[in-house]
């Protein structure tokens, strides 16, 4: 049998960094710092929370949006 390439827990973790980081900021951030994620990753991370309407890419960078910052609505939304 053939090992799996990916570590579901590991990449569940990253994402749950980069949207705790998000979530936390007050300024647009123009990329995820390194020390969050690496930069490809990051980036990826953000343009699916941006597709599921949770930030959004402003000039300056990236922007967390109400549902982000408001979990219950998001778990109400889940349902």
């Amino acid at each position: 049998m053939r090992a799996e390439r990916r570590d579901s827990a590991r990449r569940a973790e990253t994402l749950r960094r980069v949207t705790m980081w998000i979530s936390q900021r007050t300024r647009p951030a123009s990329h995820v710092p390194g020390y969050i994620a690496i930069a490809e990753a990051g980036h990826r991370i953000l343009k699916r929370l941006a597709l599921r309407l949770l930030v959004r890419r402003v000039a300056e960078g990236w922007i967390p949006l109400p549902p982000l910052l408001n979990p219950r609505t998001l778990c109400e939304l889940n349902v």
